[in-house]
């Protein structure tokens, strides 16, 4: 992240859902509340060929999956909501 920029909080593990806060970058007092979105077999992402039949999946839920990035609950001023692993250094 950039200076200034700031980390949206959400409701669901999605870009689209709604906003439950902003975290400003050099934000202290984050917690990791150990649930993360989505949980993979292994340590590779799944292929689009696996993917291709999941009608349980959105198409963001199989672009997620598909590029390896993981989502995770967090805590920020008594709000909980979820927000992309890459951003929070995990």
């Amino acid at each position: 992240m950039k200076a200034g920029d700031v980390l949206n909080l959400r409701k669901n593990h999605s870009a689209n859902a709604p906003i439950v806060s902003k975290i400003p970058r050099d934000a202290k007092g984050i917690e990791n509340l150990g649930e993360t979105w989505p949980k993979y077999d292994s340590d590779a992402p799944p292929s689009k060929e696996t993917l291709a039949d999941r009608n349980d999946l959105t198409k963001e839920e199989k672009e997620v999956l598909l590029k390896g990035l993981s989502w995770c609950k967090i805590e920020y001023q008594k709000k909980q909501g979820w927000a992309l692993c890459k951003y929070l250094g995990e």
